[in-house]
Formats: structure tokens, sequence, C-alpha cells
């Protein structure tokens, strides 16, 4: 609960959270859907008719997409080597138009608009390009926004502003594919914010399972003033809890002008940035070429197979698996894949396979006990 003293500060940033609502926005299920799916992009044109502006609109914002696909799938500063399209050319690589938030006058048309690609035409136009890009999305992950404020922290109240924060950073338009929980009854109940802070493992997973998330980011976020100017700030850490890595934090400053509101939002997109681009810089690839690699597959029983060849048939980086040895408890498979080893060592996990180079050649198998393993190692770390 809440404490009823508040400071100004405390009691300022809690308000914020009362007047926000945040429009739903459908979310394509699979991931290569999503991946070459650019979301919520705003049009607000004007014409003689309502229909000429409308169709102006919708023209105008799937070039838009197109460049927020492209800022999506490769670094920054190659955007510009990208081709410029088209009209005709981008009504093939258009896949799917869905539009939402309708406004319109006789003479103006406003709404906003998700587009999806043609996942294999846009491989192509990438490819041809010869541009290094990044087509793999890893684990779904969970955000758990815990806000620090007075010595207190809050995760599922409803005046969490650092939890309104993310939702309005764009978390859609990404390669890693970022969930949130809804705070409903189910996850009070089931999680509370000191069992976070704790890092007890088997809440986590359980709430982590539930959204269909397999890691989880932890950001923690604490609105402070400076001392002596009394200028805002917000320092932030984050650590993801189900894979190995290393906390980081940052702080974002503000001015005298400076709303606690726009601060939190860019402190939150400054995590899903850095989280980016640390992804898109393992995961780029350059299609120019096509590797070869044998590995054995340990598997005793068929359905184990059979996932494990599904598991490996998603990541995009793979070109074709050939099976040289069906024979169980090992079998034999050739692999032909573009890019590097590491990073398909790195895409391969994200999907629950483990690739690994042992004394008698490569090794592919499933993952669970890395799984295990790492839900053991959070739970010791807990206090």
């Amino acid at each position: 609960m809440l404490s009823g003293r508040l400071t100004p500060l405390i009691a300022g940033l809690l308000t914020l959270a009362a007047a926000t609502t945040v429009a739903a926005q459908p979310v394509p299920g699979d991931a290569e859907t999503r991946i070459f799916t650019a979301f919520g992009i705003h049009v607000d044109e004007r014409a003689a008719t309502v229909s000429e502006a409308r169709a102006r609109a919708l023209a105008l914002g799937q070039r838009r997409a197109l460049r927020r696909l492209y800022e999506k799938l490769v670094e920054r500063d190659d955007v510009y080597r990208l081709p410029v399209v088209g009209d005709t050319e981008l009504s093939r690589l258009v896949r799917g138009l869905e539009i939402f938030n309708e406004r319109s006058s006789s003479v103006r048309y406003i709404a906003d608009i998700n587009v999806t690609f043609d996942a294999e035409a846009m491989r192509r136009l990438l490819a041809n390009s010869g541009v290094p890009f990044s087509q793999s999305g890893g684990r779904a992950m969970l955000v758990l926004p815990v806000l620090q404020m007075g010595g207190a922290h809050y995760l599922f109240e409803s005046g969490n502003t650092w939890a309104t924060a993310w939702s309005k950073a764009d978390t859609q338009n990404r390669l890693l594919d970022f969930r949130f929980a809804d705070g409903g009854f189910r996850d009070r109940r089931d999680l509370s914010v000191r069992q976070v802070l704790q890092k007890n493992a088997d809440r986590i997973s359980e709430l982590a399972a539930r959204y269909g998330a397999e890691d989880v980011l932890l950001a923690v976020a604490e609105p402070v003033r400076a001392f002596g100017t009394g200028l805002p700030s917000v320092n932030f850490r984050y650590l993801r809890l189900l894979s190995p890595a290393d906390e980081t934090s940052g702080r974002i400053r503000g001015t005298a002008a400076s709303s606690w509101e726009d601060l939190l939002r860019r402190a939150a997109e400054t995590i899903v940035e850095r989280l980016e681009i640390d992804w898109k810089t393992q995961t780029l690839v350059d299609f120019g070429q096509v590797f070869e690699l044998r590995a054995e597959v340990p598997v005793s029983k068929l359905e184990d197979w059979v996932d494990l060849q599904s598991r490996v048939n998603r990541v995009s980086m793979i070109q074709s698996i050939e099976i040289e040895r069906l024979a169980l408890p090992v079998s034999r498979v050739r692999l032909h894949y573009i890019g590097g080893t590491n990073q398909l060592i790195l895409t391969l996990n994200e999907v629950g396979v483990t690739l690994e180079r042992l004394a008698g050649g490569w090794v592919l198998g499933p993952r669970e006990e890395a799984d295990s393993g790492a839900a053991t190692a959070l739970n010791e770390g807990a206090p």
C-alpha cells in the first residue's frame, strides 16, 4: 500500500499515471510477422476530398513504414545505403495494412497504421543491397518496471509512472520482443516487488511463462533532484534475469523545464535503444556467402528430435538442414547457414537450442539444461 504521507515529488509523479490512457495496438502473433511489421505509423493528410486525403495518407504511411523497417533491421549509419523503391515495387513489398484510430473531416484524414511487409521479398531486397542486416528477434522478454521513490518500490501499483513511461516508449518497432504484464489481481497475488528485487526465480519464471516470455528484464528507475540546483534527473539500472548478463546503469538529466513524465520516458527509451543496439550488433548478417557445418544430435526420443528440428527451422540464418543420419540416440545433420558461426550459436540459443564445439566436433541439442542452470543461479543470488 502507498503511504498516506507523500512528498511533493512522489505525489506529483504518482498523479501523472491517473491521467494517462494508452491506445491498444494490435500486435501480430508470430515472430517473423512482428519483425517485418512497422507499427504505429501516424498519418495526417489534407486534400480536396476525404477520399483523396485518405489515399495520399496511406501511400505516404507505407513509405514511412518502409523507412521505419529499414531502421529496425540495419545499423543506423547504413540506412542511407538501402534502395529507394518506386510505388509499384513498394506495393509488392507490402503484405498487409492495419488501420486504427481513424478520424476524418470532409478534407482531412488522420489515422495510425501498422504495415506488414512480405518477409521473403524484404530479405531479397536487403540481400541484394549488400548491406548487412539482422532478422533475429531473440527470446520474448517480459519487462518488470520498478519505480524507486522515498525508500519504497512500486511495481503493479496504479501509480507506477515508470510503467506508464514504458507504455509510451516505442518498444514495438524493435527486433527484440518486449512484453508487459497487465498488473491485474493475479499478477499482484503471484509476484511482489520484493520478490522481484530478491530475484525469486520460481515466481519470476511463472509470471514470464504466463505472458509467453522466456526472459525477464528488471528495470529500476529512481527520480531524484540534484543537490544544490534542484534540477530533476532519473537514475536507472537494468538487468536481464534469465540470461547471463551484467547490470547496467545510467542517468537522464533534465532542466528546470523538464517534466518527470518526459524524463522517465527518455530513460525507458534509452534502455530499449541500448539493448537493441547490442542485439543488432551481435546478429547482423552479410547474406553474400553460405557456410556449412556438420553436427551430432544426441537426442534419444523421436518427439525430442521433431521438436529440435522445429526450433532449428525457426532460425532464418539457416538456409537448410540436411539429415545425414537419423539414428537415435545420436543423429547427424548438415547445416547450411549465412553469417558467422558465433551469430549462429547466439541465434540458436534464443530458440532453445545449443550448438557447441567439443573435442569430437560440433554438437547440436536442446537447451533445457542451460535454462535449469539459469534458474538455479538466479535462486542462488537471492538473499
